[in-house]
């Protein structure tokens, strides 16, 4: 499943979901290099919990997910949900937000010039044992020219290897 957006999840989830119910396949590969956020929420909902109870695919071997630097702000976090709540190996290279740090941007217009500004309110820590600034995977691949010149995708083809 490709994961790039929070836009009519539920929807695609649900299609996802009547999917496994009919062909039972052993792996499930989540796709998130390119998901810059939304409502974190709406991941948990839909895709890390039900997962939670498919014991045919949250194990370890069967459930991938796959990240890199287009990833951050909600998507960042649904990725530290399926770390922490469910059996999937992180693949790629490292997200692009910080797991623990201001989010939730607060638009508002500056008193003399007019200018709009924005700033973020909230401090999360969706990865507090870690005093590390971004998500790592648990197996790195970093893209690179040839794959990408030969129209291969370095991580799926790690993940269909094993």
């Amino acid at each position: 499943m490709v994961f790039r957006s929070f836009h009519d999840l539920k929807a695609r989830s649900a299609r996802l979901w009547e999917f496994v119910e009919r062909h039972a396949p052993t792996r499930l590969v989540i796709d998130m290099r390119w998901n810059q956020g939304g409502n974190y929420t709406r991941g948990r909902e839909h895709l890390v919990y039900p997962l939670i109870f498919k014991p045919g695919l949250n194990r370890t071997g069967h459930l991938f997910v796959i990240m890199g630097r287009g990833a951050f702000s909600a998507g960042m976090t649904n990725i530290t949900d399926f770390r922490r709540e469910t059996e999937a190996i992180l693949v790629g290279e490292p997200v692009g937000g910080r797991p623990n740090g201001y989010q939730e941007n607060h638009l508002f217009t500056l008193p003399n010039s007019g200018l709009r500004a924005s700033c973020s309110m909230l401090r999360y820590r969706f990865q507090p044992e870690s005093g590390a600034d971004t998500v790592h995977p648990d197996q790195r691949i970093d893209p690179d020219w040839a794959s990408f010149r030969a129209g291969k995708d370095a991580a799926l083809e790690w993940i269909l290897s094993r």
